[in-house]
């Protein structure tokens, strides 16, 4: 796939039930009520959450991106430190550079 197929842009509203979906994938082991209660957490924290998605157009997302901004970091001698909380792209469209995309995304939200 090429990334020019691919539009990288903060979560909106409508993406909930597919960045749903792609959480599942991402966190099998998470029922879909932790999820719904981390995704909800992460909407109401938006000064110090992020989310980016992957969207191939037509409702379909095919990646995303949650980040923060974390008070201290462990190793790290810096307050206020952008941290890459979870990544996933769908494998049709790894080795695309939409993770790379992705992360570029998050890293400019968190200067």
């Amino acid at each position: 796939m090429a990334t020019s197929d691919v539009t990288i842009r903060p979560l909106g509203e409508s993406d909930l039930g597919e960045w749903l979906r792609l959480r599942q994938l991402l966190w099998d082991e998470s029922s879909e009520d932790d999820h719904k209660e981390e995704m909800f957490d992460i909407i109401e924290h938006s000064d110090t959450q992020f989310v980016a998605v992957a969207d191939s157009g037509g409702g379909r997302l095919v990646g995303f991106l949650e980040a923060s901004i974390r008070t201290h970091v462990e190793d790290c001698e810096t307050e206020n430190v952008g941290y890459l909380e979870g990544w996933y792209v769908e494998e049709e469209y790894r080795h695309s550079g939409v993770g790379s995309q992705l992360v570029a995304y998050a890293e400019e939200w968190a200067r």
